[in-house]
């Protein structure tokens, strides 16, 4: 009996290691079509509504994604928009910065004594060694540029076909599974959709309120492209804890090379950071994070993994494939002390110093029913 229950617990984590080594080698592949599905279900209930209509399945999918194409074309419009006026404005950009560095290179020099002649030269020698790497700068933004064209074209084309198979991919799910699990795999279905609606219906809503509340407070101080900073934040925001620090740092850029005045990069840091507390205190954990019940460590190391094996998709995936997981897992029975692993329910009590803590639930409520030993 040991040994079965042995046997098991290495083909799990056999699965899970063949699991990555797929996901790393065939991210190209896999990335795209992890994005459709979740697109997929996002539009399942604007798919829905349109179906009511008795309109033909692929009117109603053509319909559903002209809906979404408007809907990020307002949002893409916009950004660029801001993005082509600081472009435009490049004389502007070295003057500030020019001035910012000046100021920076003396204050240097007042608490360190490094001449500013000396951090010229540094400066230039930094220069010169990206200028020789310009090359190689310009040929991985040619195939990142690519792979975004290439997305653009594959990605509608998946959710299209996602949509339009959905009965027969369901069937598939069914005819692979035994039938005295039928019930079981219908409800991971059900509650594996609905978590991942409610989630980036939640993620949704929290990037729109963040975006105009940064908006809103940077355009009242007179920080320029305010729109354009908070549309970064609202975005990165959007990977658990390492988006909001890279956002942060991208804005400061920004507002450095936009304004000559240094006070409105602090104000842009502290206008972002009470944000912030705000999104993490209380937005997020009303929209977000209790339609999602994962761990703040797990959340961290499989954005983290999801990184390094997807590059930035793979950042974005990481939590809805964690949480589709942990539906998955607490329906099967050999597999709940994973989803108990992903859950964010913490035991009050140290299993060490209390064994019964030891024991699954149902166990544990079981022993707190039996009555006390005289």
């Amino acid at each position: 009996m040991h040994s079965i229950k042995l046997n098991n617990r290495i083909i799990q984590l056999l699965g899970l290691v063949l699991l990555g080594i797929v996901v790393f080698y065939g991210q190209s592949v896999l990335v795209p079509i992890g994005f459709s599905f979740i697109f997929s279900v996002t539009l399942l209930p604007a798919y829905r509504i349109i179906k009511r209509t008795k309109l033909p399945d692929s009117i109603a999918i053509l319909l559903t994604l002209l809906f979404a194409f408007i809907i990020l074309g307002v949002v893409v419009g916009v950004i660029s928009t801001q993005i082509s006026n600081l472009l435009g404005h490049v004389d502007n950009l070295e003057k500030n910065v020019s001035a910012h560095l000046k100021v920076i290179a003396l204050w240097i020099e007042a608490k360190t004594g490094y001449g500013v002649k000396q951090q010229s030269i540094f400066l230039n020698q930094q220069v010169a060694s990206l200028k020789s790497s310009a090359g190689n700068i310009l040929t991985g933004t040619a195939s990142s540029l690519g792979g975004i064209l290439v997305w653009f074209g594959l990605v509608p084309v998946y959710v299209f076909l996602i949509l339009y198979y959905k009965n027969l991919l369901l069937r598939f799910v069914f005819l692979s599974t035994n039938p005295n699990y039928h019930t079981t795999a219908e409800a991971s279905i059900h509650e594996a959709e609905s978590t991942l609606k409610n989630y980036f219906n939640g993620l949704l809503l929290e990037m729109a309120i963040v975006f105009a509340m940064i908006t809103v407070a940077l355009m009242l101080f007179g920080v320029k492209y305010a729109i354009l900073i908070a549309a970064v934040f609202g975005v990165l925001n959007m990977i658990p804890y390492i988006g909001a620090l890279i956002a942060n740092a991208l804005a400061v850029l920004i507002t450095l090379s936009t304004s000559p005045h240094l006070s409105h990069t602090w104000t842009v840091l502290i206008v972002i950071t009470v944000v912030q507390l705000i999104d993490n205190n209380i937005i997020m954990t009303y929209l977000v994070s209790s339609k999602v019940k994962i761990n703040g460590l797990v959340t961290v190391i499989a954005v983290v993994v999801g990184e390094a094996m997807a590059g930035v998709g793979g950042m974005f995936l990481a939590i809805p494939l964690v949480a589709v997981l942990k539906v998955i897992f607490d329906k099967i029975d050999s597999m709940k002390h994973w989803g108990a692993l992903f859950g964010d329910d913490k035991p009050k009590l140290n299993p060490l110093s209390y064994p019964v803590m030891r024991l699954r639930k149902k166990f544990i409520k079981k022993k707190s029913e039996m009555p006390p030993v005289v």
